[in-house]
């Protein structure tokens, strides 16, 4: 779909391989806080996800990058 890079920026930034979720001209301003949180839960279900602790504590900020 159009949006599907916020989807790959988040898994990249809960996995600490860049500094934040946001894209160019703030395009992850799309996707509502539900649809991050289901990406999460799936790449956890995938196993795609290095440092549970850190992806927690990224979650928990992500309220910073995004609309409610």
């Amino acid at each position: 779909t159009q949006f599907y890079k916020s989807g790959l920026a988040l898994l990249a930034w809960l996995n600490g391989l860049q500094a934040n979720p946001m894209l160019i001209n703030h395009e992850e301003r799309n996707r509502d806080k539900a649809y991050y949180q289901h990406t999460a839960e799936l790449a956890e279900r995938a196993g795609v996800l290095r440092n549970p602790r850190e992806v927690k504590a990224r979650l928990e900020s992500l309220d910073q990058f995004i609309a409610s």
